[in-house]
């Protein structure tokens, strides 16, 4: 990591900014801020603050001087990158590498029901949504939703763990980790962020479980004058389930979705997703492209708000390393991981495979 400012100057009360990059093109980093206590300073709040892959990220804040002496506020940061089971590897970027084994994405939830049922929420909205419009609604933009026949009232519904956002469990730390992902994916500036971050803390609809709250919320409505209620999670938290709709997301004329039919066809509401072996991930909506000799995902044709899953492991020593044979442990769990073997173990995850799945099942 580099820092292009390890220093700032700033009066009591006035934001501090501290420029941060990362020199590792391929991969999202993460800074671990942590503060050396300075008892006549208020503001020192450790944070994490994460990154694009190569990208800066700008960290802010205020400082309240008590005295009146100038002050020394120290802090350590710390990059580092997260393996999926919340691992975390840190270290300089440059000590490790990687592969690319499947993918994952954020989808955009609304209740699922029979399309016989007056107010299907999927069908009053074609089962799509724009990227511009979800950019809107979850900054606080937007507090309607355009539907096949007017504009209609939304609510926007959050995951969380408890209202504070705070836990160390497992389901705390992945919900966390979803909220991350889609602040990084799904917005362009460091103002969308913070309005989206506002958003969320003065919402009323953070709830346990999103998927029973989805559904029922539908459940109560009255059909002749609906609100529609939309929330967001990963791919492979909601493909084992049927309560909800995942939204194919439209950028201008181009429509992705993330699950096909078994002929091919991109699921319409109405698609019985309580069938499950009628439909799967649509692969076509991850592309792959080479970059620097690495199978990556191609982000300019793929699914706006899709994820990678990658191994991270110790880099290699070239001079030590023998041709054709895994150099240690996490570069054999990758190759592993990119056989037709591993790939449908992904796959039964509910992971996205790198292989399209029609080849997989063609195949084993």
């Amino acid at each position: 990591m580099q820092l292009s400012s390890t220093s700032a100057e700033a009066c009591s009360g006035a934001e501090v900014s501290v420029p941060l990059n990362s020199t590792l093109d391929e991969l999202p980093v993460q800074y671990r801020i942590e503060f050396v206590d300075n008892p006549n300073v208020t503001g020192e709040t450790d944070v994490v603050l994460a990154a694009d892959a190569g990208a800066e990220i700008i960290y802010r804040n205020t400082f309240v001087n008590t005295t009146s002496t100038a002050q020394i506020v120290t802090a350590t940061i710390t990059p580092f990158v997260t393996i999926e089971g919340g691992v975390d590897c840190e270290g300089t970027p440059e000590d490790f590498d990687f592969e690319v084994v499947g993918f994952d994405a954020i989808a955009f939830l609304v209740a699922f029901s029979d399309t016989n049922r007056p107010g299907s929420f999927p069908q009053r909205l074609n089962g799509e949504i724009s990227l511009n419009s979800i950019r809107k609604i979850f900054t606080g933009k937007q507090e309607q939703i355009s539907t096949a026949w007017q504009y209609e009232p939304l609510v926007r519904a959050f995951d969380t763990a408890d209202s504070n956002l705070q836990g160390t469990n497992d389901q705390a730390r992945e919900i966390q980790s979803v909220i991350a992902d889609f602040k990084q994916l799904a917005f362009l500036s460091e103002q969308e962020y913070r309005q989206f971050e506002s958003l969320l803390l003065r919402s009323n609809n953070q709830v346990s479980n999103i998927y029973e709250y989805l559904l029922a919320e539908f459940e109560s409505q009255d059909p002749a004058d609906p609100t529609i209620t939309i929330s967001f999670d990963r791919f492979s938290n909601m493909f084992a389930q049927c309560s909800v709709y995942p939204l194919a997301i439209r950028q201008g004329n181009t429509l992705s979705s993330l699950i096909i039919e078994a002929n091919g066809d991109l699921i319409t509401p109405e698609t019985d997703l309580c069938d499950k072996g009628r439909y799967w991930a649509n692969s076509a909506a991850f592309p792959i492209t080479t970059q620097s000799g690495k199978q990556r995902l191609d982000r300019e044709q793929a699914y706006p708000l899709a994820t990678e899953l990658a191994v991270i492991y110790p880099k290699c020593n070239v001079e030590k390393t023998e041709a054709d044979r895994p150099c240690n442990a996490g570069q054999a769990f990758a190759q592993m991981l990119q056989t037709l073997e591993g790939q449908y173990l992904l796959q039964e995850l509910e992971l996205i495979p790198m292989v399209p799945i029609e080849q997989i099942r063609q195949n084993l």
